[in-house]
This record gives structure tokens, sequence and C-alpha cells, in this order.
């Protein structure tokens, strides 16, 4: 019996190694949106807990079409959203590239919006720092 719970532990820890993200870069369609969210310009104290919105651009040429992604800031004000951008159906290469929109909430308000943020695979678009008080 324990050789059963022990193999079956085994093949479980295989399985979900096997299926982590793996890190940014070209050869697996992926792209990171990641920055910071300050204080103000005076006070450069991170702000934990804001949420980060990853959305396809409605009005873009090529909009990112995959799920939109959630983010939030950790205790420095750091965050990174992953996508993954997909691949082209004809050529199976990782070679798909869209238009984001990003949106920053703190406490149910929303702080700011940017349209036009073009990711492809491998790409790494660090955002300007966020200030939330001006």
């Amino acid at each position: 019996m324990r050789k059963i719970a022990f193999l079956s532990m085994l093949a479980f820890v295989a399985f979900m190694a096997m299926s982590c993200e793996e890190d940014i870069n070209d050869s697996n369609g992926s792209a990171k949106v990641s920055g910071y969210v300050y204080q103000s310009r005076q006070d450069m104290t991170g702000v934990e807990g804001v949420q980060v919105i990853i959305e396809g651009s409605q009005n873009a040429d090529d909009p990112y079409t995959g799920p939109d992604r959630w983010c939030s800031s950790n205790e420095d004000g750091y965050y990174e959203g992953w996508i993954f951008l997909g691949s082209d159906p004809e050529t199976g290469g990782y070679d798909y590239v869209g238009d984001c929109s990003v949106q920053w909430f703190y406490q149910g308000i929303q702080l700011d919006s940017v349209s036009g943020v073009t990711l492809s695979p491998g790409s790494h678009f660090t955002m300007p720092p966020l200030f939330i008080n001006p």
C-alpha cells in the first residue's frame, strides 16, 4: 500500500513539474507585462494589492484574443502578468503578436488605463511606474 501511495505521489509531482509555466521566451509563445506601483513621486513606497488587468485592445488592428489576465502588486509594489500569445495555426510557430490594454484598480477605483501595448513571443513590456497620488 505504501508503495502504491509513493508511486502515485511521484507521478503527481512529475505531472505538476511538466505542467508548470515556462519562463518567458520566444520558443513557448509567452510574453510578460510588469511594473511598479508607488505611493507618490515623493514617497516611493510600494503599494500592495493593486489589481492589474491585461486584456485585448478592442480597437487594435491585431488585438490579443486570449483570456484576460489578472495579477496583483506585492509589498514592494511590483507586479507581473504572463501572457500566452498562442501560435499560428498554419505554421504552428509562435509568431502571434497581440495588442493589449492594461488597467490598474486599487480599493475598487480605477487608477489608470493604457492601450496599445504590443506583445510578441519573448517580449517583456515594462510599464512606466504608476503613482497612486501624483
